[in-house]
């Protein structure tokens, strides 16, 4: 951590990027140990929140993906971009909604969360629980009274894709 904190206030720019394009602020959010001080460190020495990799994820996409409610609440309070949308078309509240993440998408929620925004698919994140089968992202999207008559592209709804199963 304090050899972070030598880079990120005094040698580098914190927005910098890798050979591959990632991002120092995603390469962090990305990490399964990533804490909320880290990410307040980068954000403190000016580091962008809002970068996206190639496939459109934002650190708020990899957040969510790990449940881990604390972060996602700090990264908006950032200024994350709340219903940002991958090149598939997926929020942080899909990835929640695949990942069963259920603290993550409570906070999403609350925080304004499009709950039924749909992919490229068309597929809702209630959908995504359901096809899933993953009942604690899909009573979190219940109870904030998602769209469950949404269909996809091909006209299936959110029962259809549970019935599926």
């Amino acid at each position: 951590m304090q050899l972070l904190a030598i880079f990120a206030l005094r040698c580098q720019d914190p927005n910098c990027q890798d050979v591959r394009g990632n991002w120092v602020f995603l390469k962090a959010s990305a990490t399964p140990c990533c804490k909320n001080d880290i990410l307040r460190l980068l954000h403190e020495a000016a580091a962008d929140v809002r970068v996206s990799d190639r496939s459109g994820r934002t650190a708020l996409h990899a957040v969510a993906s790990r449940d881990e409610g604390e972060v996602v609440r700090f990264l908006l309070d950032c200024r994350a971009e709340l219903n940002a949308a991958d090149t598939l078309g997926c929020s942080a509240l899909h990835v929640a909604a695949l990942r069963d993440c259920g603290e993550a998408a409570q906070v999403l929620l609350e925080s304004g969360a499009s709950k039924d925004m749909v992919d490229r698919k068309g597929f809702s994140p209630l959908y995504t629980a359901a096809e899933k089968g993953n009942l604690g992202v899909l009573f979190v999207l219940l109870k904030a009274r998602a769209d469950t008559e949404k269909v996809d592209s091909n006209g299936l709804s959110p029962l259809h894709a549970a019935a599926a199963r």
